[in-house]
Parts: C-alpha cells; structure tokens; sequence
C-alpha cells in the first residue's frame, strides 16, 4: 500500500474573471497487486491521477459559460472520478482525498480585486461618500492612538510612498521627452532631406544652356555669353 500526495495546477478560463489557475491537491491511498516496488506504484498512480485531473477540469471548462465556482463546487465527483480511473487501471484504491481544489493564491488575489471593484461601481454617490466618511474617522482614530514613533514612521513609510511615485512619474515624462526629441530629430533629417533634394532639382533646372540662346555662341562658363554679353545664368 502506498500513499500518493499530488498536486496539479491547470489553467482555466472563467467567463467573470478571465485567466485563472485551478490547484487540485490531495492524496490517495492504493496498492498495486502486481507491482512490489512501491516507487513504480507511485509513479504510475501519479501519472494516471494528473491525467484525470487534466481530464475532469478540461471537460467541465467545455462550456463557455461554466464558472470556475460551479466546477470547485464538484470536488466530491472530482475525488470519485481519480478513484474509479484507478480502480480500472488495476490499482486497488482504498481512498482519494481532495485538501484543496480551488484558485491559487494570484488567481484568488484577481478574483478579490475584480469584485471590489464590481462593488465599488455599483455604488451611489451617497454610498461612495459615507465610505470616504467612515474611512476618514477610521484614519482619525488610528492616529490618535499612536505614539510619536508610531506617528513618524507612518509618515516616513507615507512619504515614502509618495517619493517614489513621483519618482516613477518622471521616469515616464523623462521617457516621453526623450521619445519626441528622438521624434523630432527624425523629421528634421527628413526636412533637410527633401530640401536638399529641392535645392538640386532647381540647380538641375536653372543649369546654364549649351550655346548662347541670343547669338548661338558655345557657353565658356560665367554668367554671361561671351561673344554677344547675353545674361546666360
């Protein structure tokens, strides 16, 4: 007889609260009538209690609309299932076990956050103001119960927290500044470009003529023809 601690974490899609983790953990007590070496019983009964786990939450998770709480809520069907897919894998199962079968601890965080910010856009003005109100009197009274050590650290840790906020703000100017100098050191180079390119078509097209459209002189080079004094350039 050998017990199996297990442990499986799979990724699920929950139609309130998105991307979450599932962890199934427990253990199950079974033996193996053909197998003396305990660790190959473990290793076998490992491998087939992951692949019904995988199996049951993948299955339940085919309709779109299933909750991750509608599927926790089946650990009982969940813990049956590991134990007839031993069963009819030759082991003798004489007990499964589920400790937790619910989100991990990030999920759990999303989850709670999500619903207080639910709550918190389902509440009137009025709501929202007596909150504000009874969180003021809460401070108040807190302060009023420190000692000057207290009080100093607390605002140490406060200050703190406002320095380095203002510190990430000009991090994110100082990034955005530097991202339109870089911007505008690109258009320029591109407006010297093309006036550049202006300049040379007008040289191209205001060039000197071959011979002198007066007399019909060959141009010798100067801004004027040199046989008649026709103004060339």
């Amino acid at each position: 007889m050998a017990i199996v601690t297990f442990k499986e974490t799979l990724p699920v899609f929950d139609p309130e609260f998105g991307s979450l983790y599932l962890v199934a953990e427990g253990e199950a007590d079974v033996a193996d009538p053909n197998e003396t070496d305990e660790a190959r019983v473990i290793s076998r009964a490992s491998t087939t209690i992951s692949a019904t786990i995988s199996e049951f939450v993948t299955n339940a998770f085919s309709d779109p609309s299933v909750t991750y709480q509608a599927v926790c809520d089946q650990q009982s069907n969940l813990e049956m299932q590991i134990g007839s897919v031993l069963q009819s894998r030759e082991f003798t199962c004489y007990g499964v076990k589920l400790t937790s079968f619910g989100p991990d601890a990030d999920s759990m965080e999303h989850i709670n956050r999500i619903g207080k910010l639910k709550e918190a856009a389902a509440m009137t003005p009025e709501e929202i103001a007596k909150r504000i109100e009874e969180a003021e009197r809460m401070a108040a009274a807190a302060v009023a119960t420190m000692t000057p050590e207290e009080l100093a650290a607390a605002e140490a840790s406060f200050q703190k927290a406002m320095d380095e906020t203002m510190a990430e703000q000009q991090r994110i100017i100082e990034a955005a500044q530097k991202m339109i100098a870089e911007s505008s050191a690109t258009a320029a180079a591109q407006a010297d470009t093309v006036e550049n390119a202006i300049v040379d078509a007008i040289a191209d097209a205001v060039q000197a003529p071959k011979f002198c459209p007066n007399c019909g002189a060959p141009y010798k080079g100067g801004s004027f023809c040199g046989s008649c004094g026709t103004k060339l350039i």
